[in-house]
């Protein structure tokens, strides 16, 4: 695993991923009832799960 994700042009996500993941994103940042801390603490948290799922 650590040879295919040290290559150069490897990429764990495609370009839908990615939009799927941002869209998410900016639903949480516009959720006026929850914190700032909290909106910046879960999308680092769904950031983190998402590559660690796309690795596995």
């Amino acid at each position: 695993m650590h040879q295919l994700l040290s290559l150069e042009y490897f990429e764990l996500f495609n370009s839908e991923d990615e939009e799927r993941e941002q869209a998410l994103e900016n639903r949480i940042n516009n959720i006026m009832g929850l914190d700032e801390r909290f909106k910046s603490n879960f999308n680092n948290d769904m950031q983190i799960a998402m590559n660690l799922a796309s690795c596995n």
